[in-house]
């Protein structure tokens, strides 16, 4: 089940005002189709998102985000996102697949801790 807030376009200005908290966030693409769910203190994992040289980050158009207030929330409502969103659609959103990166050979990015 997607999170229930509206997204917000994923700049710069809008990132400066996210709070370093502990959440569980998603990017969108273009059309605000869900491309990656993630957690961790949220300022600090939207903003290496938005400067990560990763092709499928760079899709990344939208975000929206839900404060947990702590990492092991955060954690917990990352999985329950992610197997939601697995079991609706049949596969992981297409950033959290495991993948072949362009310059560092076979990475696993499903899960990102700060």
């Amino acid at each position: 089940m997607p999170l229930a807030v509206r997204w917000s376009k994923f700049t710069y200005e809008n990132l400066d005002r996210v709070d370093a908290v502990y959440g569980v966030y998603e990017l969108g693409d273009k059309d605000r189709n869900i491309i990656y769910i993630g957690h961790g203190v949220l300022r600090d994992r939207l903003f290496a998102h938005k400067i990560s040289d990763d092709p499928c980050f760079k899709k990344a158009r939208y975000y929206r985000f839900e404060k947990t207030g702590s990492k092991e929330s955060a954690e917990q409502k990352e999985s329950a996102e992610i197997n939601a969103y697995e079991q609706q659609h049949g596969e992981l959103p297409e950033c959290n697949k495991r993948r072949e990166h362009p310059t560092k050979g076979l990475v696993e990015i499903t899960h990102f801790t700060s």
